[in-house]
C-alpha cells in the first residue's frame, strides 16, 4: 500500500497525564496529620490549660502589671527619699558632734590655762602671806594685812584675815568696823559701821565698801572680829588712812 498503505495514528493517554495532575498522598497525610496535631493541641490547652482570657481579662491584667509598675517605682523613689533624709541627719549629726567635740577640746585648753593660772595665783598668794608680818596681839584671827580708802562717802576695804586651825573646822563669826574721823565743823567723832559675817579656813581675804555718814572725813580704823555679834574679841588691828 506504500507510503500510505497504513495509517498512524497518534493515540493520547489520558489517565496518565490524569495521575499526573493529582496531589500525592504523602502531602495529604502530612497535611491530615498537621490539622489533626493542630486540633489535638487546642483541644489540650482547653482542656489542661489554664483558661483562655477574654480582651476584657486581658486589658485587666495589663492595667494590674502597668498599676504594679507604678508602685514600685513609688516606693523605691520613696525609699531613695528616705535613704537620703537619714544620710542628711547623718552627716549634720556628725558635723554637730565634731563641733561639739573641738568646743570641748577648747574647753579643756582654756579649763588647764585656768587651773594654771590658780596655781600660780595660789603660789603668789602663799608668797604673799609667808612675808606678810603676823598678827602682833597673837589672837586667834589674826588681821594680817588691811587696806582702807575713803570712796565717795565710803569705806573701800580689803582685808586679810588667817588663823592657825585645821581648815576642815572654819571659824564662822563676823567683822565689824570702828572708824574715828572728823565732821564737816571739825569735830571729832567715832562710828561703828554694821557687822558683816565671815567664814575662815587658814586665810580669807574679805573685799568692799560700807557707807559712811553723810559729811565724815576718816582718819583712822579698828578692825574687829567677833565669835559672834556683840561677843567675845578673837582678833584687832588699827589702821590709819592716808
Amino acid at each position: 500500500m506504500g507510503m500510505f498503505g497504513r495509517s498512524n495514528e497518534v493515540v493520547f493517554d489520558r489517565g496518565r497525564h490524569a495521575r499526573r495532575g493529582r496531589t500525592p498522598a504523602w502531602l495529604l497525610s502530612l497535611g491530615t496529620g498537621l490539622a489533626i496535631g493542630a486540633i489535638g493541641l487546642v483541644w489540650i490547652q482547653d482542656t489542661f490549660g489554664p483558661p483562655r482570657l477574654s480582651p476584657a481579662q486581658a486589658q485587666q491584667v495589663v492595667t494590674e502589671r502597668d498599676e504594679a509598675r507604678n508602685a514600685r517605682d513609688i516606693a523605691e523613689r520613696r525609699e531613695r527619699e528616705i535613704r537620703e533624709a537619714l544620710q542628711a541627719r547623718l552627716d549634720q549629726s556628725l558635723a554637730e558632734q565634731a563641733r561639739i567635740r573641738q568646743a570641748l577640746e577648747q574647753r579643756a585648753r582654756a579649763s588647764a590655762d585656768v587651773d594654771e593660772t590658780i596655781a600660780n595665783l595660789r603660789r603668789d598668794v602663799a608668797l604673799f602671806e609667808s612675808v606678810i608680818p603676823p598678827d602682833p596681839r597673837d589672837n586667834p584671827v589674826g588681821v594680817r594685812a588691811a587696806r582702807l580708802e575713803r570712796d565717795n562717802g565710803s569705806l573701800a576695804y580689803h582685808v586679810l584675815l588667817s588663823r592657825q586651825a585645821p581648815p576642815d573646822q572654819p571659824f564662822d563669826g563676823v567683822m565689824q568696823f570702828v572708824v574715828t574721823g572728823q565732821r564737816a565743823g571739825g569735830k571729832t567723832e567715832t562710828v561703828t559701821l554694821p557687822a558683816m559675817p565671815v567664814r575662815i579656813g587658814n586665810y580669807r581675804h574679805f573685799t568692799g565698801r560700807q557707807e559712811l555718814p553723810k559729811g565724815f572725813d576718816p582718819r583712822r580704823t579698828s578692825i574687829q572680829v567677833f565669835d559672834k555679834v556683840a561677843g567675845n574679841n578673837v582678833g584687832l588691828r588699827v589702821i590709819n588712812l592716808q
